[in-house]
């Protein structure tokens, strides 16, 4: 049997960026190095080359990529993701209903350009209005997904404000295609114990 062909890539792209690391003593999640590169710039390359927006403090990022924050600040990641989605708007990207948005968190260390490729791929294929990976518990990742444009702004519309709003509330209804993935690629840092999965030698130098 002939390999699939190879999906559209993503046109637009919303990282999540705004990691508090409440639960690794307040550190700035993004910028952790992990074999020599921050979290943020793997969520980056996974997404490249895609009209960009990153959601958080303000850092210093390649001046194509747009920045934002959402407004009040540490409103939760739904309110990151409607941000990020008004920023792309506002800059007259994204008109075509059917355009793909990958929406990633900036704390998955092994997530990469093939793994979107596999959730574009499930979501041109079934013509659902998004998918997301889901682990190997079985859970669904809502920060790894990829959704048509049209249904995930008209979803964010529905509300006038998703300042501390459950994620879920968001993006649940629209997910029509759930993408296995293995341990490495769904796994986030959110602990010590996280982090030392991927750095056993010990914290990269750079980090604060």
């Amino acid at each position: 049997m002939p390999p699939a062909s190879a999906p559209d890539r993503p046109g637009l792209a919303v990282i999540v960026a705004g990691g508090a690391g409440r639960r690794l003593g307040l550190v700035d999640k993004p910028a952790l190095t992990i074999d020599g590169r921050t979290l943020l710039s793997v969520a980056l390359a996974a997404v490249a080359p895609a009209r960009t927006v990153v959601v958080g403090p303000s850092r210093e990022l390649s001046a194509d990529v747009l920045q934002i924050r959402e407004n009040p600040p540490g409103g939760g990641p739904a309110a990151a993701l409607a941000a990020g989605l008004a920023a792309l708007a506002d800059s007259e990207i994204g008109s075509d209903r059917d355009e793909l948005v990958v929406v990633l968190a900036s704390d998955l260390p092994g997530i990469d350009a093939a793994a979107v490729d596999d959730l574009a791929r499930a979501l041109s294929s079934t013509g659902v209005d998004g998918a997301v990976l889901v682990d190997v518990d079985g859970r669904s990742q809502y920060l790894a997904g990829v959704w048509r444009w049209g249904p995930l702004t008209a979803a964010v519309r529905s509300r006038t404000s998703w300042h501390d709003a459950r994620l879920a509330d968001l993006l649940e209804p629209l997910i029509g295609a759930r993408v296995p993935a293995a341990r490495a690629i769904t796994s986030d840092i959110n602990t010590p114990a996280d982090l030392a999965k991927w750095r056993p030698s010990g914290p990269a130098a750079g980090d604060s």
